[in-house]
């Protein structure tokens, strides 16, 4: 039994437009949360990233009724991340200026250091704060990067973990039961064993 077979038996009349590679194979315990909107499942991915998930147990599938398999969207990243990295750099900008000429003042340096001083911390702070802002919330999986899908095609998301500790399974059905979708647990078989 695969992943895409058990998605396919829960719904059928849509299909798989975008898949992360590897697909992780069946376990024990295959934790899947369908979500309807692609941006909750990004978030649910680097959730689980961070409790140690990696892509040999961490899936993402996008699915609708497209009629054949979609790239992913660049624009899509882009529009996500666009906004990110102004804000991110315009906070780091405020924040360099104002580190820089304190501390330059802090020194008792003369005016024209100090707003030199500020002048770097802009610069420094931006493309700190830029960096910062745009890959702190990034998943590095590929499962991440296949979630953006042309809006207009993808219908649900889901994320699926997969694992034989019943201690790992459990600890990501808590996270997920606590988002915005539907978890159900199968076995390596896709047996649906619970739900919610």
């Amino acid at each position: 039994m695969t992943v895409r077979a058990v998605v396919a038996r829960l719904h059928p009349e849509l299909r798989v437009l975008a898949e992360s590679q590897p697909v992780p194979e069946m376990r024990r315990s295959n934790v899947l949360f369908i979500t309807r909107y692609p941006e909750t499942a990004r978030q649910a991915i680097v959730a689980l990233e961070e409790m140690k998930f990696d892509d040999d147990r961490l899936g993402t599938m996008v699915l609708g009724r497209g009629e054949t398999e979609a790239a992913v969207d660049s624009e899509g990243v882009g529009r996500t991340f666009a906004p990110r990295i102004l804000i991110g750099g315009v906070i780091g900008a405020v924040v360099g200026a104002v580190l820089a000429a304190g501390i330059a003042a802090l020194f008792g340096a003369a005016t024209a250091v100090v707003l030199a001083a500020a002048g770097v911390g802009v610069l420094l702070g931006a493309v700190v704060g830029a960096m910062w802002s745009a890959f702190g919330r990034m998943g590095g999986t590929d499962a991440y990067q296949q979630t953006f899908v042309d809006d207009s095609l993808a219908e649900l998301a889901v994320v699926s973990v997969h694992t034989d500790s019943d201690a790992d399974a459990d600890a990501a059905r808590q996270y997920l039961a606590q988002r915005d979708g539907k978890v159900i647990v199968v076995d390596a078989s896709g047996a649906e064993t619970s739900s919610g």
